[in-house]
């Protein structure tokens, strides 16, 4: 077996003395010097070596290795080898070169150790120690994390312009991949372990959830993989590419003729959207209004007051956004036709005949409206002359209606049984 000579190994000291005292050595040239020689190699003594043709990180089923001796060996058997994180599957070989197969169990370090002392040289002599050999075995590769997530304020939802990017780390270093985002190549960046697929949405993108795929996914020792197309946490991001509609959209009043409003009277404004959307902004009549409902159905409410302007009652629905962003244009205009009249002026009553200290004959009335009304009366209320026998005062009233009731000019005979003698006012 390998030995280390007496004489060699004394010429090797007395060298490294000779340099210590004579002024070779300082702490400069330490590393330097000792940087020349393995020194666990020389004094381990090993009296074999093992190696391999394989790379150090392999996908190899079959790890072949090749043990030499410096001298003819014999009665090396595979009880004799012991391995981590594998097997001892077949050994062949005599004299000074063996080959020893083994299988791993598991992705891993492999170390494969020969016993010393495990065979004998031509002298009988018990076999030295044989230097350790380990290797990596890497049979699989996979993707440990995927997810995917937009740069909209919400991650979950993009729209057009957005970056839609996926996520993805490796259990291991992998060469670069290829990845597709709804069908278009994306751009790769990060590595080795983590890795980025990133995408800006277009008008040409089909709504709906993102899809993306992952491709060419291997690793150093050559292993490859499926395509990946989904993320390990649930995450998911779905494009919309289209501003919400309304639809319908209608306005009425709390007043007993919907159409119409006064002061005090609640406008209200209806409307849907086609899909949820964060809370729009509602004027009516040019003021704020009360926003109520949603994500879909949406009310918008308005007190009148005696200083808002008369005429059709105008409104503004704005800011009206879905949850990934479209904007839509301002609404104004109802979809059902619906509109809301503001009238804050009571009817004027004038032109009335018989005129104020006349003597009547008959039951005839003048008088002129200045709008139409929903209601009204005429009545006449003792103020003098002779008593009226209907009461103190005499009230007698008669109610308008129909075309009576229309704005302009009227003069309408009255059904009514005055006193006569009796003054009364009219109203």
């Amino acid at each position: 077996m390998k030995k280390l000579h007496v004489a060699a190994l004394a010429i090797l000291l007395s060298f490294l003395s000779a340099c210590m005292s004579g002024g070779m050595y300082n702490n400069a040239k330490k590393q330097s010097l000792f940087g020349l020689f393995n020194l666990s190699d020389l004094f381990n003594n090993y009296a074999g070596s093992m190696q391999s043709a394989l790379p150090p990180v392999t996908n190899a089923p079959v790890i072949t290795i090749t043990l030499t001796f410096d001298e003819t060996v014999t009665g090396i058997a595979i009880a004799d080898i012991n391995v981590t994180n594998g097997t001892v599957t077949n050994l062949t070989g005599t004299g000074t070169t063996y080959t020893i197969e083994v299988t791993p169990l598991a992705n891993g370090t492999v170390v494969v150790e020969v016993v010393t002392g495990a065979g004998l040289d031509p002298q009988g002599n018990p076999t030295g120690p044989v230097k350790p050999f380990s290797i990596v075995s890497d049979t699989s590769v996979d993707l440990t994390t995927v997810s995917i997530a937009s740069n909209n304020a919400d991650p979950t939802r993009a729209r057009t312009g957005n970056r839609v990017t996926v996520s993805f780390t490796a259990g291991e270093d992998i060469l670069a991949p290829t990845a597709t985002i709804n069908g278009i190549a994306a751009a790769i960046a990060g590595g080795p372990v983590n890795w980025t697929a990133s995408y800006v949405m277009t008008d040409s993108d089909v709504e709906g959830d993102v899809t993306f795929a992952i491709s060419g996914i291997q690793d150093l020792a050559g292993n490859t993989r499926a395509d990946v197309s989904a993320t390990t946490d649930s995450s998911a991001v779905a494009f919309d590419r289209t501003a919400p509609g309304l639809t319908p959209v209608s306005i009425a009043s709390t007043n007993a003729d919907p159409t119409l409003a006064r002061a005090n009277d609640t406008i209200t404004l209806l409307f849907t959207s086609l899909e949820n959307i964060t809370a729009p902004s509602v004027s009516i009549m040019g003021q704020g209004a009360t926003i109520g409902g949603g994500p879909t159905d949406w009310t918008a409410t308005y007190v009148a007051t005696g200083s808002d302007d008369e005429g059709t009652v105008a409104f503004a629905i704005s800011g009206i956004r879905d949850l990934a962003g479209n904007a839509a244009a301002d609404m104004n205009a109802t979809t059902d036709g619906t509109s809301v009249t503001f009238d804050r002026t009571a009817p004027g009553f004038s032109g009335i005949a018989p005129a104020s200290n006349s003597v009547a004959s008959d039951y005839n009335v003048a008088y002129t409206l200045s709008e139409a009304c929903a209601s009204g009366s005429i009545v006449w209320t003792e103020t003098g002359g002779v008593d009226d026998p209907a009461g103190t005062p005499a009230l007698h009233s008669s109610a308008l209606s129909g075309t009576d009731l229309s704005i302009g000019a009227h003069n309408i005979t009255l059904g009514l049984s005055l006193n006569n003698g009796s003054i009364y006012g009219v109203e």
